[in-house]
């Protein structure tokens, strides 16, 4: 779905009815009721700031000054500018609330009434939006929202829906995410992206070496025992390569958690991930160190009176073996 933008609002019909309510005021306040200078000041301030910000397109703070005003006077013709402004501003439920307020009221008068009717026919084609922000931590990042390509950091405002979010930068890994958009919500969405190469912890050893020396002796059950060693290494070798498979899909859970802002089954994905880490290590390890004895019983000759050393290394890049007769 291609990127949309909000709808313009008709800023000449609003700054009308901002004057005409201010000169109705203004009117209020020359009877003995009627407002006291300071608060017909304060009255016409928040109208002109909500007039130009309506010009400005800056449809929340424009709503804000309105309301300030409206709690001096709750007078019609305000909360038809409130209304047409969320209207504009894509906040169409709210565009609603507004003018069924408005329905309710007796004797709104015949041009107010007018302007009410309007307004709520204009509403069938109102496009119900809502905010949705994106935050990485390089300017690098090619950030993808559906097919459209746009800077990051992103803000803007989309209509309610579900986006696909994709991440492209050099040196790590892609990034995909969903998010969706609810009404009259904002979305924030924090894009961490991991390495392609990831540096061993250092509360990890980097590499396990082992040495075995074999004396001379007769050959015989020795073969069977080297058989049997490297089918035991070999199944812990892949063992080790399962449990590290599974770290891809709890990798996509801690996303759908971050997502979620679900704190507690973070940190429970976090502690899995750990053991899971450890776990994988131990197996490589011992698989590779059973592999190794085997290999090196069954090519051992033992009849001979030399010397036979083997050398087995493990480390994050994989697993090396040496034989030397």
């Amino acid at each position: 779905m291609p990127l949309l933008h909000m709808p313009s609002l008709h800023t000449h019909l609003l700054r009308s009815l901002v004057f005409a309510l201010t000169m109705t005021l203004m009117i209020a306040s020359s009877a003995a009721q009627g407002p006291n200078p300071a608060e017909v000041e304060a009255f016409q301030a928040h109208l002109a700031r909500g007039g130009q910000l309506l010009e400005d397109e800056s449809y929340e703070s424009a709503i804000n000054e309105l309301e300030q005003a409206r709690q001096i006077i709750d007078h019609p013709r305000i909360s038809l500018s409130i209304a047409a402004a969320f209207r504009a501003w894509g906040r169409c439920q709210q565009a609603q609330a507004e003018y069924q307020r408005l329905a309710g009221v007796e004797n709104l008068g015949d041009d107010n009434q007018e302007r009410l009717d309007r307004g709520l026919e204009r509403l069938d084609g109102c496009v119900e939006m809502a905010a949705l922000t994106v935050s990485c931590e390089s300017p690098d990042t090619a950030l993808h929202i559906d097919e459209a390509r746009v800077a990051c950091p992103y803000r803007d405002e989309l209509p309610v829906g579900t986006y696909a979010i994709r991440a492209l930068r050099e040196g790590y890994l892609d990034y995909h995410a969903t998010a969706s958009l609810e009404p009259g919500q904002t979305t924030a969405l924090e894009i961490y992206m991991q390495p392609t190469a990831l540096d061993p912890p250092d509360d990890e050893a980097p590499s396990i070496v082992t040495a075995i020396e074999q004396p001379p002796t007769e050959a015989g059950w020795t073969a069977y025992l080297g058989y049997a060693s490297m089918a035991a290494g070999g199944l812990l070798i892949a063992a080790g390569a399962f449990s590290d498979h599974g770290a891809g899909d709890r990798t996509s859970q801690m996303l759908e958690a971050h997502l979620a802002a679900d704190t507690g089954r973070l940190n429970e994905l976090e502690g899995e991930a750990d053991s899971a880490r450890i776990r994988t290590i131990g197996l490589y390890a011992g698989g590779a160190l059973l592999l190794g004895t085997g290999l090196v019983l069954h090519f051992t000759d033992f009849g001979r009176t030399d010397t036979t050393t083997a050398s087995l290394a493990l480390s994050t890049s994989g697993v090396s073996f040496t034989l030397r007769r």
